[in-house]
């Protein structure tokens, strides 16, 4: 009945609710669905190599060619091949920690630093009260009395020695106490720096300053408190630890590896840290097997800072050993998988071939080749996608 009406010139009948302008745009979005249809098929066959079966040669035209943009890589020869990802500890260097203890009983008044604060060298940390402060100012300054009185007499008895108006016994006698005043009042220096008096407070001291009635607590090195053992208004005793701070510029990654996997390992090859962007060196290999876990301790140190780890924290490492022979180290996404093996695309007359490879091992940035490739041999390393479509739809197995 619509085909008759259609020949008799008639309008087909329209379906509810649909308009001229929908059916219109309707036939433009099939139209245009149709264009790129065909845009694709004609791009595709543009782009068909031509195929060798036996050499698996893709060969492209220059426009191809050009229209590819292919980038090429020289492989790297190396010894070193990473193993594979395993779990690692961060840990600070005992070396590199440092404990802050009470330089004498007493009570701290202030606390000026917390946990997780940088703290730079001779910064206080703390404030404390105590008598054996004011006692050890005191012995000091007795010492140093007695010394300035001591040297007086020995300047003056080596003037009249010298001229002869005194007795060789007694320029002894002056020498002996000089050096015992000397003695006593190093002694009592060193009493004062002992107990956490810096230069400058003793010079001041030395120079008629008032005696200190607290005394400031200080960081004997630069870097990150790691712990606060006391409180503001804690009475203390004498040495009783306050503080731990910690040197992060160094830190150590602890790796435990089955001890097969460790022939190869050696002191100062790499170690990739997750997070770090400077690889760490091998520092030690253990020598003992863990009884449990039947795995021995590898421990890796990491020179550069760091910012994303910190000790305490799980983080994957990738330990690097010595290979018996040599690798061609290719960036990974130049290596393709296809029918149980592993291939890297070569350059071969006016295009390319897929060549097989035998993989040594794999890191998250590269791929070591045991063997299918030399140095001289330079590989694909872009465009890797579309060279392995061409091949694959070659039917190369």
């Amino acid at each position: 009945m619509n085909m008759e009406a259609a020949a008799a010139g008639r309008t087909l009948p329209r379906i509810p609710g649909e308009t001229r302008t929908g059916r219109r745009t309707v036939a433009r979005r099939a139209m245009r669905l149709v264009r790129a249809i065909s845009s694709i098929i004609m791009l595709a066959l543009w782009l068909a190599p031509s195929a060798d079966a036996a050499t698996e040669a893709i060969n492209l035209t220059e426009a191809q060619l050009a229209t590819l943009d292919v980038r090429m890589e020289t492989p790297r020869p190396t010894t070193e091949i990473p193993l594979p990802d395993a779990p690692a500890r961060i840990e600070v260097p005992p070396q590199a920690e440092r404990v802050v203890g009470a330089p004498r009983a007493g009570l701290i008044t202030q606390l000026r630093a917390t946990e997780g604060e940088t703290v730079e060298p001779g910064q206080t940390l703390a404030v404390i009260q105590s008598p054996d402060i004011l006692t050890l100012q005191r012995d000091y300054l007795d010492a140093l009395s007695a010394y300035r009185l001591a040297r007086t007499q020995y300047e003056r008895d080596q003037a009249l020695y010298k001229d002869g108006s005194i007795a060789q016994r007694r320029m002894q006698e002056t020498e002996h106490t000089f050096a015992e005043r000397n003695n006593g009042m190093t002694a009592a220096r060193h009493m004062l720096r002992g107990g956490g008096f810096t230069a400058a407070e003793i010079a001041t001291l030395d120079a008629g300053g008032q005696m200190l009635p607290t005394l400031d607590i200080r960081a004997p090195i630069g870097g990150v408190v790691l712990t606060r053992m006391v409180s503001a208004g804690d009475r203390v005793d004498d040495r009783q630890p306050l503080y731990k701070i910690a040197d992060l510029s160094t830190l150590w990654g602890n790796v435990s590896l089955p001890a097969e996997a460790l022939l190869g390992a050696r002191i100062g090859l790499p170690v990739t840290i997750s997070g770090c962007a400077v690889p760490g060196r091998v520092v030690v290999v253990g020598a003992v097997v863990d009884p449990t876990s039947q795995t021995v301790m590898l421990r890796a140190a990491l020179d550069k800072p760091c910012p994303q780890i910190r000790p305490g924290q799980m983080v994957q490492a990738q330990v690097y050993v010595h290979h018996d022979g040599t690798v061609m180290m290719v960036p990974r996404t130049a290596v393709v998988a296809n029918g149980g093996k592993d291939w890297v695309f070569v350059r071969q007359g006016k295009g390319y071939a897929a060549q097989a490879v035998t993989i040594a091992a794999r890191a998250n940035d590269a791929v070591y080749i045991a063997s299918g490739l030399d140095a001289q041999t330079q590989v694909a390393v872009s465009a890797i996608a579309t060279l392995k479509a061409a091949w694959v739809g070659m039917g190369v197995d």
